[in-house]
């Protein structure tokens, strides 16, 4: 392309109108228009640029250190291998801008218009570019350590080899953006949108991704450890698969609201969502002790549009308050309920939330999903002789296995109880107690407390020395 050159004096004469025109908005002088010009060779560090046209000109290997530049018109200009380190470049509009090799780093882009910018092996460390647009843009090997990204919009950009260490792309839209060998070490991408991206050879280290979007994200293989040689495959959907964050409800109860029967009663809640919102696919995550009572994590993992999540978390919020005014109700007119009395009156309470026609057992063990069958069965499978040694070990093999399971608060209690009393020396004694146990919870309460971690077997071999 070739560019016109103006005499120097005219030049100057154009950027005394400009700044006229800046400080009196635009009231006084000249807006400068200098596209397609050569500025070569120019000192304009302390001109004042702010909205000035520089679209299409030669601004090749020129210093802009510090300038004032906010708003100002870069559109196809070429300013390869220039210096633009802390210059003010707000709302700037770089539309297919060459800026390969440019140094931006502690630059305010914040706002600016780079769509379809080339800013290849750029330096942006510690630039602000949150709010900005970079559709289509092109910054591979670009050192952006420390940029600011936030809410950024870079669609379809390509990131290949990038640096992106420390940089906070939180909010940003990466959408199928190319990320194939970038870096991101401790990089913030939380609420970042990388949906069809082609992530490909990526580098992780200590990242932040909570509620990432990544559908339909495409990585062959990945590398998680700090030094980035311990490659990761993955067949297609895989990655998606492992790492997908879902949409999630938060339900907290308080401590004296938690009770078996609200754990019980969870499913019902989740099978009753489900029927109303038939692609929603709810499930429950996890129950975890909280420190004023607990809490349960429910996922949304189906397609469902933000409104609809919006009504399934106020839904799900109204049935689980529901469900524990019921209990109370119920428990004010039953007063002297023992526990394993209380277990009954489930059915009661689906009633009144009407889910009078939801299938489904209450007291399945729906996080490990596990279904130990009858316990009739079970209890009279034989005559066996038991010692305290191998029903000591086999209660401790069952709750090692189920140390990640999501366990409720009433059942962790009754077994510190029976492992406190299998560490007794006599024989008779630890029989007595455990009897005692047993018939202080009730039969039928006592083993739907326990089979959440004890196995057929071992609940079998438990009556079998008590008997």
């Amino acid at each position: 392309m070739e560019y016109r050159k103006i005499p120097r004096n005219e030049l100057e004469h154009i950027l005394e109108q400009h700044k006229l025109w800046v400080e009196s908005s635009g009231n006084k002088g000249k807006r400068a228009k200098l596209s397609g010009v050569d500025l070569t060779g120019i000192d304009l560090c302390i001109a004042e640029l702010t909205g000035a046209d520089l679209s299409a000109a030669n601004l090749c290997k020129i210093d802009l250190t510090g300038a004032e530049l906010g708003g100002a018109d870069f559109s196809r200009s070429f300013l390869g291998g220039s210096i633009l380190k802390r210059a003010v470049l707000r709302r700037a509009i770089f539309n297919k801008a060459d800026l390969r090799s440019t140094d931006l780093s502690n630059a305010d882009l914040r706002n600016a218009n780079l769509t379809q910018a080339n800013i290849s092996g750029a330096i942006l460390s510690g630039a602000n570019i949150s709010g900005a647009i970079l559709n289509n843009a092109f910054l591979s090997y670009s050192n952006l350590i420390k940029t600011n990204f936030v809410g950024t919009i870079l669609c379809e950009t390509d990131l290949s080899g990038a640096n992106l260490s420390k940089a906070d792309l939180s909010k940003a839209d990466l959408s199928k953006a190319t990320l194939f060998d970038a870096r991101l070490y401790f990089t913030n991408l939380s609420y970042i949108d990388l949906s069809g991206a082609n992530i490909t050879g990526i580098k992780f280290w200590d990242i932040q991704r909570s509620y990432w979007k990544i559908d339909g994200i495409i990585c062959e293989y990945a590398f998680w450890d700090e030094k980035g040689k311990e490659r990761i495959d993955y067949k297609p959907g895989v990655f998606e698969k492992l790492y997908k964050e879902y949409p999630k409800i938060n339900l907290r109860y308080k401590s004296d609201e938690y009770t078996l029967t609200q754990h019980n009663l969870l499913p019902f809640i989740i099978a009753k969502l489900n029927e109303e919102y038939p692609s929603s696919e709810i499930v429950i995550k996890k129950t975890e002790e909280a420190p004023d009572g607990c809490s349960a994590t429910v996922e949304i993992r189906g397609k469902v549009t933000e409104s609809e999540t919006e009504e399934i978390k106020n839904k799900t919020e109204n049935y689980k308050n529901k469900a524990i005014q019921s209990e109370k109700k119920l428990l004010d007119q039953k007063v002297n309920l023992n526990l394993s009395k209380l277990l009954g009156i489930n059915e009661q309470i689906v009633n009144d939330l009407g889910f009078g026609n939801i299938m489904i057992n209450p007291t399945i063990n729906i996080y490990s999903q596990d279904i130990y069958g009858n316990t009739q069965q079970i209890t009279q499978s034989g005559n066996i002789q038991v010692t305290i040694n191998q029903l000591r070990e086999a209660i401790e093999k069952d709750l090692k296995e189920s140390k990640n399971k999501n366990i409720h608060p009433e059942s962790k209690s009754l077994f510190r109880k029976i492992t406190g009393i299998l560490k007794g020396a006599a024989e008779d004694e630890v029989k007595e107690q455990l009897r005692t146990l047993v018939k202080e919870y009730g039969k039928k309460a006592f083993e739907e407390i326990v089979r959440v971690a004890l196995n057929p077997a071992t609940l079998n071999m438990l009556y079998q020395f008590i008997r």
